[in-house]
């Protein structure tokens, strides 16, 4: 793939790139910081609950996303259904 000519997927890689080099960056320093605590332990779970959470509910997000596309592009064979998670 000749990247000169997809200007704009070039930009979008590399700025995903940067995003994702100072996430680690992040991750690290936070993690660094926090040895530096007297009770290590439980501040060291703290931080990886912490960056684990937004990848939970990226996952949880997406799948209930494509559930209601679904519903709704098969709104004929779901009239009587009731869509409990949308809160109706």
């Amino acid at each position: 793939m000749n990247l000169k000519k997809h200007k704009l997927y070039f930009a979008t890689f590399f700025t995903d790139m940067l995003s994702n080099f100072g996430d680690t960056v992040y991750s690290l320093a936070l993690m660094n910081y926090v040895l530096l605590v007297p009770q290590k332990e439980p501040a060291i779970a703290l931080v990886s609950i912490s960056e684990s959470l937004p990848i939970l509910f990226s996952i949880l997000i997406r799948t209930s996303k494509y559930q209601i596309v679904y519903i709704f592009k098969n709104r004929e064979s779901h009239q009587g259904r009731s869509l409990s998670f949308l809160g109706s």
